[in-house]
């Protein structure tokens, strides 16, 4: 139990809001002192993750309050006491009733039997609705994840709480539920959506490997966004346009446009052959600075001069 929660606490500093309820659920119905403790170490360890190690990185402790609706917290609280109509206007707007249909009904509902495994995810639902981040409330992205586990492990407690008579008709509706929606939804094989990705053996992915090598292993580097990870074994690596041109760069995510006083600092440049208009902008306004290391179809490495 408790390599599983230490484990799932480790992932992301957001964990917490799933891992709090369950600890509430154990010590509701299991386990008063380990549920109890449960949460005492997911409080700890999220306040950790913001107030330590985020604002190791970022100089604050939450660079993410713009998501909430209304002006912030207060703002929040005061549209759901005193206007609920608003809240609610809110609450259906941009999708968000879809995104808990895509969300909910692959489990047929069945949780509902006895919802409070389930309700574990309740937070994180909570959370993603009322966010104005549109990715949050959209079923594709990660954002969702965190919420799977609770609830199917609330179908499968759900199941298990009815009479034996009807558990084999539940389970089929599970089943049909989640082949369907699975069809409809998840880039399956053989399914309705598809999700493009670069394999290893994809032409262009072998291309950029092959320039990897011209890049030193200490070099300040700024590089296409794709390839950043494939980058990150250094102390100092960029995403262009970054520091050229600032994009999603610092605690200000709204900041952007200016040029970040390190930029000259930049030994090596990553890019593809071909760029996108705004980016071209950003890189032609530099390249005078550059000179081309390496190259072929698809990549093309510069060297500051």
């Amino acid at each position: 139990y408790w390599i599983s929660v230490v484990l799932a606490l480790l992932v992301k500093e957001d964990v917490a809001l799933i891992v709090i309820p369950i600890g509430l659920w154990v010590a509701l119905r299991r386990d008063l002192r380990r549920g109890v403790w449960t949460v005492v170490v997911s409080f700890g360890a999220m306040a950790l993750m913001f107030l330590v190690v985020m604002r190791s990185f970022t100089g604050v402790a939450f660079r993410n309050s713009w998501r909430i609706p209304f002006g912030g917290f207060a703002g929040l609280f005061r549209v759901a006491f005193r206007q609920p109509l608003e809240l609610w206007k809110y609450l259906t707007s941009d999708d968000r009733p879809t995104y808990l249909f895509q969300l909910l009904s692959p489990t047929a509902l069945a949780f509902i039997a006895a919802p409070s495994v389930a309700l574990t995810s309740a937070a994180v639902i909570g959370a993603n609705l009322i966010s104005t981040f549109w990715y949050q409330h959209q079923i594709g992205y990660h954002y969702s994840l965190v919420i799977v586990p609770s609830l199917m492990f609330g179908t499968v407690y759900g199941i298990a709480r009815v009479p034996i008579t009807y558990r084999k008709r539940m389970v089929g509706a599970v089943a049909v539920c989640s082949l369907a929606f699975g069809y409809w939804l998840s880039p399956l094989p053989l399914a309705r959506s598809t999700v493009g990705d670069w394999s290893a053996s994809n032409p262009s992915v072998v291309a950029a490997k092959e320039l990897f090598a011209v890049i030193p292993d200490d070099a300040v580097v700024s590089a296409y966004h794709p390839l950043t990870a494939q980058l990150a074994r250094r102390e100092r690596i960029y995403s262009f346009p970054n520091p050229f041109q600032r994009s999603l760069y610092g605690p200000d995510v709204f900041a952007r446009g200016d040029r970040l006083p390190f930029a000259e600092e930049v030994e090596y440049v990553m890019l593809p052959a071909v760029l996108e208009e705004a980016a071209n902008l950003v890189w032609s306004q530099e390249s005078p600075r550059f000179r081309v290391v390496g190259s072929n179809a698809w990549w093309i490495v510069y060297k500051r001069l």
